[in-house]
């Protein structure tokens, strides 16, 4: 039926009883189509906090039963500003770096990186798509030299007049010559810590 009727709403955390949650809201002289109508609430910044709620509307001096649930509507789809997340996690990390968890409900820095398309584990390294570094073990990968440079040491070859036989340099003969060259003694003629010659008698 048309007419008006004035308004008091209250929100509550309990479908029955319980407890009032934010501001009461009044409405006075509100027009009524067919017993419907309309009107915009706001019961306070506190008192949405993602808990359950129902609303209890008040006509004129009657209540009217029972308390109707709030339920999220599809046009709340964008919060200006969000509140912290009861339980939820904490913590801070930076640019580039992979985030990890350091406690319960807290995040930090990682010790992999990335940067460019590159990664890097350890320590970050700008000119190779993966690099792993761990001080404590020693451990390089790949290794920031590719190559391995051995040094050498150039020895002098020895050289002898050996007396001529028929026979072939006989095996002490070659031991000597090794060791002349190891030591990087150069011989220029035979001597007495030479072994010496094994000749041969022809039958």
């Amino acid at each position: 039926m048309p007419g008006t009727a004035n308004l008091e709403f209250r929100l509550y955390d309990a479908a029955t009883a319980g407890n009032q949650v934010g501001l009461t809201v009044t409405r006075s002289s509100v027009p009524l189509t067919d017993g419907l109508f309309t009107v915009s609430l706001d019961f306070g910044q506190s008192a949405f906090n993602g808990n359950a709620r129902w609303l209890e509307i008040k006509v004129s001096s009657t209540t009217l039963t029972p308390r109707q649930p709030i339920s999220p509507t599809p046009y709340a789809l964008y919060a200006v500003t969000a509140g912290s997340v009861p339980g939820g996690v904490t913590g801070s990390g930076t640019a580039g770096t992979l985030a990890k968890f350091t406690g319960t409900n807290a995040i930090g820095d990682s010790v992999v990186t990335e940067s460019s398309g590159k990664i890097g584990v350890g320590l970050a390294d700008s000119n190779r798509r993966l690099y792993v570094r761990d001080d404590a073990a020693g451990l390089t990968y790949p290794s920031r030299s590719r190559t391995s440079t051995i040094a050498s040491r150039e020895m002098p070859l020895a050289s002898c007049s050996l007396p001529a036989d028929r026979g072939r340099m006989t095996a002490a003969r070659a031991r000597w010559l090794m060791r002349s060259r190891v030591r990087g003694t150069a011989a220029s003629s035979t001597s007495s810590r030479m072994p010496a010659p094994i000749t041969r008698t022809p039958h």
